[in-house]
């Protein structure tokens, strides 16, 4: 229990640490760089890969998708009372697995151990994400790079358990600094660095503006009555005040 609480405590510091590294061999491998050269590398990148890694990545938040289906499959419940449900699902196969049972309750909510089927369908779903994740930084890279499609996702793979140790949302700096110096052998880290914001635009940035944008519209669509009352209120008022000012004012006139 004692050591628990000491992991606990250092864990989170540990994060730090790597961040700061990361920051500090980013600074050092960047140094003899300018943001121009930077630049021009991203614009170097072809049209038709940039498409290629838009095209992977709408197949990738496709195939996320699966994880409710698995979830709705696991609960037997209508999608909308799903929510976290597939990441619940390997948890309680961990749990499973440590309490060797195949079946608890807690208060009113049964659990039971997930079908084999259903186990062997999160395992696909996982492997597809990171194949497609890694995927979709590959075909960023410049043609003449000497790296296999295999040989490269397994050196993603490294950098990415390398940003989620450091417990820094999306990996920021850590990934970028692990994929730096593991293709430092096949590619400059000028062009790299290019590559990589281009990856964090193409997966992350792009679909988080289209996320915001689709929401904003159905946030107006279903507030459009909401809007309508509020505007025939405030012509209302309008109207009472329009009415409202020249009374008291000749009111204060008349006294």
């Amino acid at each position: 229990m004692i050591h628990t609480k000491i992991m606990s405590r250092i864990i989170p510091f540990i994060g730090l640490a790597l961040f700061i590294l990361a920051v500090w061999i980013l600074s050092r491998e960047l140094a003899s760089y300018h943001l121009a050269g930077i630049l021009a590398g991203i614009r170097q990148i072809p049209m038709g890969q940039v498409a290629a890694a838009l095209l992977l990545t709408m197949l990738n938040y496709l195939n996320m998708t699966a994880y409710d289906t698995a979830g709705v499959r696991y609960v037997n419940h209508p999608l909308r009372l799903v929510g976290a449900i597939g990441i619940g699902i390997i948890i309680a196969d961990i749990v499973f697995n440590r309490i060797g049972k195949t079946s608890f309750k807690i208060g009113d909510w049964d659990f039971s151990r997930p079908t084999v089927n259903l186990q062997g369908m999160l395992l696909g779903i996982a492997i597809l994400d990171w194949a497609l994740a890694g995927s979709i930084l590959y075909v960023l890279l410049p043609d003449t790079a000497p790296v296999s499609w295999t040989g490269f996702l397994g050196l993603f793979l490294l950098a990415q358990i390398a940003g989620i140790a450091s417990q820094i949302p999306g990996g920021v700096g850590v990934f970028e600094t692990a994929m730096l110096l593991l293709m430092s052998p096949f590619i400059p880290s000028t062009e790299m660095i290019g590559v990589l914001l281009a990856y964090r635009g193409s997966y992350y940035l792009i679909p988080l503006l289209a996320a915001t944008l689709l929401l904003g519209l159905r946030e107006l669509v279903h507030s459009k009555d909401s809007i309508g009352k509020l505007a025939s209120g405030i012509g209302l008022w309008m109207s009472i005040s329009l009415f409202w000012v020249p009374i008291t004012n000749h009111s204060w006139q008349t006294q």
